[in-house]
């Protein structure tokens, strides 16, 4: 039987605009090259884009930012490319499972209202399994201007949360998590501080980080994002399962009760729940809860299908 949740949290400063139109075709361009650019003044305490690099509906718009998962990374194990990698458009299921990215191009596009993911509020979860050592989870970002926030990314294998405070925030585990192993994330802000959990446990938490600055945020994505508040984009070569996002501050017993289990997608709080259960040729991915905030899958254009039935919940 398989394990029972997937749970994730963001933050991170990022630049790179996208289009918001959930609508558009799925993106189907080949690879992309990192820019590597530089942070640009006019926000100088987060992480900006140049270019209207990762155009999140785009049709076939190649993304000039992002690089290959680990292709220069001294760090990384395997590019943890085994198993489905591509899907087509259109079809969708509800047997248990999980979301492959190939470490490529795919990224999963969540749209959401400007200002909808709460400054002063915040947690985030997701499971995760991956061999690679570098990688995106998930970060908030804005389709309105350049910049990104409240990520969670695996750097030379150690599981970090980010958050712009407005001065660059990130707190990291001790342990390396790039072992192929499903294990739970999860990221929290508010009052009580910037808190990391991993696998239920409290991780580390920074009792003087207490809110965000990122004030102009409108999306959500899983799969491809910065490293922290370096330049440097990275892919998923990996599996994601069960993401939350909730617009309040996750207590620890409540990571800790919770992790493990599917959950009401009318439990207060929770703003977004993508279980990740789709299957064959599914190309959005549906939120569980009202909102019905259904992600897009960029960048998975061929068979097989990335629908694995070998979920973490």
């Amino acid at each position: 039987m398989k394990r029972f949740l997937l749970v994730v949290l963001v933050c991170c400063a990022c630049a790179d605009p996208e289009e918001s139109s959930q609508d558009a075709a799925v993106s189907a361009d080949a690879g992309r090259a990192d820019s590597g650019l530089p942070d640009s003044g006019a926000f100088d305490a987060g992480r900006t884009d140049s270019g209207a690099a990762d155009a999140a509906f785009d049709a076939g718009a190649g993304d000039p930012d992002a690089a290959p998962a680990d292709a220069a990374d001294p760090d990384a194990s395997t590019s943890g490319d085994v198993g489905p990698t591509d899907a087509l458009p259109n079809d969708a299921a509800t047997v248990g499972g999980a979301l492959h990215f190939d470490g490529v191009d795919d990224q999963l596009l969540i749209p959401a209202a400007a200002g909808g993911f709460n400054e002063l509020a915040f947690s985030e979860e997701a499971w995760f399994r991956t061999t690679t050592s570098s990688v995106a989870l998930l970060e908030v970002y804005s389709t309105a201007q350049l910049g990104a926030d409240r990520a969670l990314f695996l750097r030379s294998g150690v599981l970090c949360f980010y958050v712009f405070s407005p001065t660059r925030t990130e707190r990291c585990s001790t342990a390396r998590y790039d072992d192929g192993a499903w294990h739970h994330a999860a990221g929290t802000l508010g009052p009580g501080g910037m808190t990391l959990y991993v696998d239920g446990m409290l991780e580390v938490h920074d009792p003087n980080t207490t809110q965000s600055a990122f004030n102009w945020d409108t999306s959500l994505r899983a799969g491809y994002g910065r490293i922290g508040a370096d330049t440097e984009f990275r892919y998923l070569a990996g599996d994601l399962d069960e993401i939350r996002i909730w617009s309040v501050e996750r207590t620890e017993a409540e990571i800790r009760d919770h992790h493990l289990q599917t959950i009401d997608p009318a439990t207060a709080g929770l703003v977004g729940y993508w279980q990740l259960n789709e299957t064959g040729t599914a190309a959005v991915a549906r939120d569980a809860t009202a909102a019905h905030n259904d992600a897009i899958l960029s960048g998975f254009t061929n068979p097989p299908s990335p629908w694995i039935t070998d979920g973490a919940h």
